[in-house]
């Protein structure tokens, strides 16, 4: 099954389950514009969580004002309807996009060949497609990055130079040779030694985690409501314009595509999980409130230290010629 066998007419049927669920509420839910969920299949288990949520990202701009020609002609089929590329052919336009330009630090890093290959991609691979494709993204970095006067440079992101992991969480190994090279704690047991070393161990910061789902499901909140009801207006099911949001944390990736807010102003994100199958799905969208159980990330649920969401545009007036440049860089961090 790959991306045509996503659940049938998803959208309609998610806004329907959550609307009943909601009618009788005082909290809110903000949903962002037409999407389908896109579940893994066994050929990609374990490395396809990123080209999964690629699909996701684009299938909501099958039904927006996406002005991109060229995201248009990927997406258009020959009798003019319009369908998801495969996971095959986002891995191509991943290559194409290196051999325009696109990251070229990051095509170094993959050898400039990810074909079919079980290769994992993040945050910046997926910010390279779209913009390729001619549609704004930008990433913004969630979580403390901890560092030492020993050298380790104030990133906004530290990523694993060995195995590519997009944000290492927890010890984060630095080299004390070269000026720009990191290994994850696992990589660093693999590799930590000959011309790259000696490494210093440089620990996040104690209690960041608890501070880093504050700041995202603030933020979050503010992109799902911008222009909405008034505070104490909300309520109910509330269906936005906003496009869904991808993201990332070390080891897997989801798209948000809405936040909840109840009666006390506790906050979670709505999300699609690619390792939730069609038919656990099926049951969160019959089975009055099931969804609560298996879509949602509740504060509780976001520890991971660090964080990184993609919210793109559609490249009409007003997105910033940063959002489509080659060079992928965080355009916002919050420490």
């Amino acid at each position: 099954m790959d991306a045509d066998d996503a659940t049938v007419n998803f959208y309609a049927k998610l806004s329907a389950r959550l609307d009943a669920d909601l009618q009788h509420e005082d909290g809110a839910l903000w949903l962002c514009s037409p999407v389908r969920h896109v579940p893994s299949t066994l050929e990609d288990v374990g490395w396809g969580c990123g080209w999964r949520n690629c699909q996701m990202l684009l299938s909501s701009t099958l039904t927006s004002d996406c002005q991109s020609t060229v995201c248009n002609q990927v997406l258009c089929q020959d009798d003019g309807s319009a369908a998801l590329p495969d996971i095959l052919t986002l891995q191509c336009l991943l290559e194409a996009a290196w051999a325009a330009g696109f990251d070229p630090d990051g095509a170094a890093q993959l050898g400039h060949k990810v074909q079919g290959a079980k290769t994992w991609i993040g945050t910046t691979e997926i910010a390279v497609i779209l913009r390729f494709l001619g549609v704004g993204a930008r990433i913004i970095d969630f979580g403390v990055r901890a560092h030492s006067s020993a050298g380790a440079p104030p990133h906004a992101s530290f990523s694993c130079d060995a195995c590519g992991m997009a944000i290492i969480q927890g010890t984060r190994y630095h080299s004390l040779v070269l000026d720009d090279y990191d290994l994850c704690a696992r990589c660093h047991r693999q590799h930590g030694g000959g011309p790259v070393g000696p490494f210093e161990c440089v620990q996040p910061p104690p209690g960041s985690a608890d501070r880093t789902a504050v700041q995202l499901l603030n933020w979050a909140h503010t992109y799902f409501t911008e222009g909405g009801p008034k505070e104490g207006q909300a309520r109910g099911l509330l269906r936005t314009s906003r496009p869904p949001l991808y993201l990332q944390h070390q080891g897997h990736s989801r798209t948000v595509i809405g936040l909840l807010e109840n009666a006390q102003g506790a906050q979670a994100l709505l999300v699609l999980d690619p390792a939730v199958t069609s038919s656990a799905m099926h049951k969160a969208l019959t089975v009055p409130k099931y969804w609560r159980s298996g879509m949602l990330l509740q504060p509780r649920s976001l520890g991971h230290p660090q964080y990184q969401v993609l919210r793109f545009d559609s490249t009409g007036a007003g997105v910033p010629e940063s959002d489509l440049s080659k060079v992928i860089l965080a355009a916002e961090a919050f420490p």
